[in-house]
């Protein structure tokens, strides 16, 4: 996989971040999302407009002890919100550029004294009746 331009799939996709969680609903599916550490670290470069390639190289440079299992895991948990619909491919005109998206990384929180853990996208369903029944009707 080449670095990716990616951004969230609004306003389909929703997001509220709370400490270090991130819930992330889709309209389309009903279904809502939950991401914490890592997976919330990803998920917040996405939104300031970081390529995979970046978010990787990023990663690699804070948790210099897992050098090979942070790319295979970004681009796993990267594939995985591309095939639940959560985020978007953007053209490289539409992300932002690298000193743009560097500048909000003192936003995000990460323990660098901690290690790499794998990004997890946990998801549930029990919204999916209710926003296909009279709800919407």
């Amino acid at each position: 996989m080449q670095a990716l331009a990616l951004s969230v799939n609004r306003p389909t996709v929703i997001d509220g971040v709370f400490d270090d969680e991130v819930v992330i609903v889709n309209f389309d599916t009903g279904r809502y999302y939950h991401t914490d550490g890592t997976g919330s670290t990803i998920w917040e470069l996405i939104k300031l407009g970081a390529t995979s390639g970046e978010i990787i190289q990023h990663l690699k440079s804070v948790y210099r002890n897992a050098q090979a299992t942070v790319e295979t895991s970004v681009r796993q948990f990267i594939s995985e919100l591309l095939q639940e619909g959560l985020v978007v491919e953007a053209s490289y005109e539409s992300s932002a550029t690298s000193s743009e998206w560097r500048d909000g990384i003192p936003s995000i929180t990460i323990d660098h004294a901690a290690s790499f853990m794998m990004p997890r996208l946990v998801t549930f369903t029990d919204l999916e009746d209710l926003l296909e029944g009279s709800l919407l009707s």
